[in-house]
């Protein structure tokens, strides 16, 4: 579990998707599309910020810690993952990692 406290970054809009058509838009995917989604920013940040409390088994997001460096790269993986439509990639490339069948690729990659 994940839990966000108030990040300072500026909601974002994301495509609208009506809910006759929710389950074709998420079905819909290239099988001949080669594009990654790199996470390296986002790993990146979790690896620096991100702390499990043992007692609670909660994961903690110190943001008081955070660099501008770091906010600003945060605020442009957002909007990079914000204005990618997920109809363009594969099928192991919007299900990764939870769903993919590539052993190959790390994670934050």
């Amino acid at each position: 579990m994940l839990i966000f406290a108030s990040s300072g970054l500026e909601a974002g809009t994301l495509p609208a998707v009506g809910n006759d058509d929710i389950t074709e838009h998420f079905s819909a995917f290239d099988p001949a599309s080669a594009r990654i989604v790199s996470d390296l920013d986002w790993g990146l940040f979790f690896l620096a910020y991100v702390a499990r409390d043992e007692t609670s088994g909660v994961n903690l997001v110190g943001y008081g810690a955070v660099t501008p460096l770091d906010r600003t790269r945060l605020k442009n993986y957002l909007g990079t993952l914000q204005m990618l439509s997920i109809t363009v990639l594969n099928l192991d490339e919007q299900l990764w990692p939870t769903g993919s069948t590539s052993t190959t690729r790390s994670p934050w990659t």
